[in-house]
């Protein structure tokens, strides 16, 4: 396989978040799927030129999804300013890999998360950046939130492979370097819009005095309880 250009970035003259995509001939690519969680994202689909455009996106943070049969995903963060806009160039390579729906639903509920929840429950890849080449257990933003209790963290690979009963130390799988964005908190029922509740049918009872994401149909066939979380989006 040939060498796979890196998406170029350029500031933009208007607010919101702009681009193109094509292959790697640099060929527009028409009728690919972009997805933009966070504040005024949403679904799009490239036109004959390749080009998309999230002109409502404004101050925040991001996660861009690019795909269409017969090419490997691309998945970027992204964090503008105020005002601020951006523009981007994105090549992707021709795969056989399988984009599934159950993805596409996981960064449907990553934006609602980056939406309601605070900056300081996630790290995205510019801030990693930071880190080096640091395993994700070394960093001591993330391990202080999860450390305790011991052997209960569930970790969240791109929205849908779960690890459950884990500890830090199985963090150091990943390096902040091969990472695109993380998410991390000291309880699961924490997350302010109940994605994560809902996904796993964690059970949040007593946890603030009420029940909280859980429907009285679903109380029988739940045994899990909330805990520390990492939710891991993996570069692509």
């Amino acid at each position: 396989m040939g060498q796979v250009l890196p998406t170029v970035y350029t500031d933009a003259s208007r607010s919101g978040i702009y681009g193109t995509v094509g292959d790697t001939s640099f060929k527009p690519l028409a009728g690919v799927k972009v997805q933009l969680a966070g504040k005024g994202g949403g679904d799009t689909v490239t036109d004959a030129a390749g080009r998309f455009a999230f002109p409502s996106a404004d101050e925040g943070q991001y996660l861009l999804r690019a795909f269409i049969i017969g090419y490997a995903e691309e998945r970027l963060s992204l964090e503008l300013t105020r005002r601020k806009g951006v523009e981007l160039a994105i090549r992707l390579h021709p795969s056989l890999e399988f984009s599934s729906r159950a993805t596409e639903v996981a960064v449907h509920n990553l934006g609602r998360r980056l939406v309601a929840n605070l900056p300081g429950d996630r790290l995205s890849a510019s801030q990693l950046n930071r880190y080096g080449s640091m395993s994700l257990c070394e960093i001591g933003r993330i391990a202080a939130r999860v450390r305790r209790p011991m052997d209960s963290l569930t970790i969240i690979v791109n929205g849908t492979f779960v690890l459950e009963k884990r500890s830090v130390r199985d963090l150091c799988s990943w390096q902040s370097a091969e990472v695109e964005l993380v998410e991390f908190g000291e309880h699961l029922c924490r997350d302010v819009t109940g994605s994560l509740v809902e996904m796993l049918n964690v059970w949040c009872q007593n946890f603030t005095g009420q029940e909280r994401g859980i429907r009285s149909s679903q109380r029988i066939r739940t045994q899990r309880q909330g805990g520390p979380f990492v939710v891991i989006w993996e570069k692509k």
